[in-house]
């Protein structure tokens, strides 16, 4: 979408590289800080605002499927 400054259009590519590595068994820190988040609780905010569920969330919906 070029509607999206460039900080958006960053984090959702760093939020989508780490579904990609919690779908292949990554923890949720090490995904976190595989795409450059230190902060966990900074992740699973931004996480939330892209996804709409939290990691957690996520991978229980993945394991339950």
């Amino acid at each position: 979408n070029l509607n999206t400054n460039f900080t958006s259009y960053y984090n959702k590519v760093r939020i989508n590289k780490a579904i990609e590595l919690l779908e292949t068994g990554s923890s949720i820190k090490d995904a976190a800080l595989a795409v450059g988040y230190q902060n966990l609780n900074y992740f699973y905010t931004r996480f939330k605002q892209e996804v709409g569920i939290t990691p957690r969330e996520y991978i229980d919906n993945k394991s339950a499927n």
